[in-house]
């Protein structure tokens, strides 16, 4: 993909171009995580623990399942 290019709007707003959004797998209203590293701003979805798992552990895998859970920052 080409580099695309925005203006930030007032009130520090900007818009995600759809094809961005649409690789991303983002949708309106859903939420994001920002992040800085090196001076470059990182948008990623900000999808839970659980969701990320979903699917790749079966569910009388218990054991496996309370461990990621313990392991990871899913606490806030």
């Amino acid at each position: 993909m080409d580099v695309i290019y925005e203006k930030i709007k007032p009130n520090r707003k900007i818009e995600i171009p759809k094809e961005i959004m649409e690789r991303l797998h983002l949708k309106v209203g859903e939420e994001i995580a920002l992040s800085v590293t090196n001076r470059k701003l990182l948008i990623k979805p900000a999808r839970s623990v659980i969701d990320e798992v979903v699917g790749t552990a079966k569910l009388e895998d218990a054991k496996l399942i309370d461990k990621i859970i313990e392991d990871t920052e899913f606490r806030e």
